[in-house]
């Protein structure tokens, strides 16, 4: 990132250059294997921007792929790293536990088609 802020060269505004993936801000940059085009800087002066496009950065990604990809993700919270209430005294701790599994698949359905979910 800090490449790519270097070539886009000076902002209009004091945050630096500003990116955009897939034409939305404040995200995070997607892998390399996941790019398919990064533009810098084309006409800071275009009506297609909504502000002055010095440091503009716009990064666009595949749309879609031949090959089946997942993630599995697990997050866990156990009461065994919650603390106590600082209001109920010496009282003991109320049991909490939480367990949240985030999951996405995606993949071709036929050539011409591409699932994501």
């Amino acid at each position: 990132m800090a490449d790519l802020q270097a070539l886009a060269g000076p902002s209009a505004g004091p945050d630096g250059g500003q990116l955009y993936i897939d034409g939305f801000t404040a995200g995070e940059l997607p892998p390399k294997s996941s790019i398919r085009e990064i533009r810098i800087n084309q006409n800071p002066f275009s009506a297609e921007y909504d502000k002055l496009g010095y440091g503009r950065i716009e990064v666009f990604t595949k749309p879609g792929t031949d090959k089946y990809h997942g993630q599995l993700n697990v997050v866990g919270n156990d009461s065994s790293f919650n603390s106590r209430n600082p209001f109920l005294g010496s009282a003991e701790q109320t049991p909490y536990d939480s367990v949240i599994y985030q999951g996405n698949f995606g993949g071709p359905i036929t050539k011409k088609i591409v699932l994501l979910l």
